[in-house]
Order: structure tokens, then C-alpha cells, then sequence
């Protein structure tokens, strides 16, 4: 068996001045609200959901289709989704790992860690796309500290 390896493609720590449940009760909502380009959104189950993504790339605009499955949940601890990325009629592929974890810090805080890990990523991804995934990843989890905190 080959092993899997994984590459950060962004992480970001911050503090919500809110108790964990309150985080976990907000997030959610808040990362599909942060996902700019994010069109036509399915959910398929619980844990399951398909989207389109447009992500501007120079002067192009590509076309990503994008499968989320949830599959770590432990409530109001940690949530990791695998994201399935898929543009240009598969020569563009990206596996991606989100993950979050939240823990109370003093005084009712809520520390919130995010890591977003790249997955199987081709050289063609790697030469064209990589420093517009690890912004967009860096963006996202910016957009997603600042609604929490707008929110909690």
C-alpha cells in the first residue's frame, strides 16, 4: 500500500470570544457562508454534498466541480470534511482535508484550530494551481474567523 501524502496548504489559529457550543452550533452555517464562488449547492445527506465552485484563475474562470463528505464529526470537539475537487474535464484533480478542532479556553472562550491538507496533488495542479489553492484556503479561513466573531 502506497502511503498517502498530505501537504498544508493553509492553517490558522484563533480565539472566539464565545463558549465551545456556541462555536460548534455556528460553524456550519459559517463555512458554507464563507465559500466565495460556491453555486448550486446539493445536499445529498447528512454527511454528503456537491456544489460548483468558480474560481478565477488570470484571466479565466474555471469551472470546479466539488463533492464534501463529512467524515470525522465529534461534536463540539472536531470536525474534519474531505472535499473532492474535479475542473476541466478531470485534468485537474484536488483531494482536500479541512479540519477544525475547538477547545474552551479560559473565561468561556473557544480556541479554534483550522487546517486545510492538499491530497494526491498532480504536477500539473502543483505547477498551475497551488499558490491559488493555498490562498484560497488562507482566505476562507480568514472569512470564517471574522464571521464567527461577528456572530458569537
Amino acid at each position: 500500500m502506497v502511503a498517502m501524502t498530505e501537504e498544508i496548504l493553509s492553517q490558522r489559529k484563533f480565539t472566539i470570544d464565545a463558549s465551545q457550543e456556541r462555536v460548534w452550533n455556528l460553524l456550519g452555517k459559517v463555512i458554507f457562508d464563507s465559500l466565495p464562488g460556491l453555486e448550486r449547492i446539493q445536499i445529498r445527506d447528512q454527511d454528503r454534498f456537491g456544489a460548483l465552485l468558480r474560481v478565477k484563475v488570470g484571466f479565466i474562470t474555471l469551472n470546479m466541480d466539488v463533492s464534501g463528505e463529512m467524515v470525522d464529526l465529534s461534536p463540539p470537539q472536531s470536525l474534519a470534511i474531505v472535499l473532492y475537487l474535479k475542473g476541466m474535464w478531470g485534468m485537474f484533480r484536488l483531494n482536500q482535508r479541512v479540519i477544525f478542532a475547538l477547545s474552551s479556553v479560559n473565561h468561556g472562550k473557544t480556541a479554534v484550530t483550522s487546517k486545510a491538507l492538499g491530497e494526491k496533488l498532480g504536477f500539473l495542479f502543483r505547477i498551475i494551481f497551488m499558490r491559488k489553492a493555498k490562498s484560497f484556503a488562507h482566505d476562507i479561513f480568514r472569512s470564517i474567523e471574522e464571521r464567527l466573531k461577528q456572530l458569537a
